[in-house]
């Protein structure tokens, strides 16, 4: 009888979890990042930043972290290093890396299937 209450809860604690955060599954606590990488006054990152940060929205399991490059050596690095490590070459921004897909550009359609791709 013990191990059938301990199932139980078991059980009773899984399913919580998953009406606490809709669409979730157990052991979905890992998230997936999107780097967006930018230039401070580049025109086309100004105009597709706000509809990545509404794209993560729509994903819970995605995270973002922005990143100026044009003007913080910093952050180009890091940009410069992400790319290489995914056998690929940063040119210019605005760039998005999530999971191992580099891309440059502002396509929303194009960047909005490389999160659900990669989404968790």
């Amino acid at each position: 009888m013990k191990g059938f209450a301990a199932c139980a809860i078991t059980v009773l604690f899984m399913m919580l979890q998953l009406l606490a955060v809709p669409g979730a599954t157990a052991g979905d606590n890992e998230k997936v990042t999107l780097y967006f990488f930018f230039g401070k006054d580049c025109p086309s990152c100004k105009a597709v930043e706000p509809r990545i940060d509404v794209l993560v929205d729509e994903y819970s399991g995605v995270v973002i972290e922005k990143y100026e490059v044009w003007y913080n050596k910093e952050n180009r690095d890091k940009l410069i290093e992400m790319a290489r490590k995914r056998n690929a070459t940063a040119k210019g921004v605005p760039t998005i890396i999530i999971g191992d897909d580099v891309y440059l550009g502002s396509n929303i359609t194009y960047i909005r299937r490389l999160v659900k791709k990669n989404a968790k």
